[in-house]
């Protein structure tokens, strides 16, 4: 965790991510970072789940599960990359990260105290969605790729 973090140094705090939209599969961050892009004061990366600053974290299981049974892995942007788009984006009142990485986190990393060291005046976002129509959702997206 402390890698991203001492990373994060150089990067100034007017440019960082400051609106996180952890959620999880088939809950619609996607059709919210959708609406919030449409806003003037607002910047959605292009890449909707970056998955920078989760990179050296570890998985849950739940996670470790999902990556195996879908035979696929987070591949995350480099970090002078992301610090590059964002660094454009600086004039933006919200600059979003929305990676859901940040809800697959193991449950021994605090999320909300590393975001917070990211960036101690984010917002947070949290989607949920009912869990049986979620999974069944999931598993039929799963289905059709």
């Amino acid at each position: 965790m402390s890698e991203i973090l001492k990373e994060l140094n150089d990067m100034p705090m007017d440019v960082r991510p400051n609106l996180f939209i952890p959620g999880f599969p088939k809950c619609g961050t996607s059709a919210l970072c959708n609406y919030l892009s449409q806003h003037n004061d607002i910047y959605v990366i292009d890449i909707k789940e970056p998955h920078t600053l989760t990179a050296n974290l570890p998985p849950s299981k739940f996670e470790q599960a999902h990556h195996k049974w879908r035979n696929i892995s987070w591949i995350p942007l480099p970090y002078e990359d992301y610090k590059s788009i964002y660094t454009k984006y600086a004039h933006k009142k919200y600059r979003v990260d929305a990676s859901q990485s940040f809800s697959g986190i193991d449950k021994s990393v605090d999320i909300p105290l590393y975001i917070k060291k990211i960036s101690p005046k984010a917002k947070i976002i949290l989607m949920i969605r009912e869990q049986n129509k979620r999974l069944v959702s999931f598993y039929l997206y799963g289905k059709s790729i």
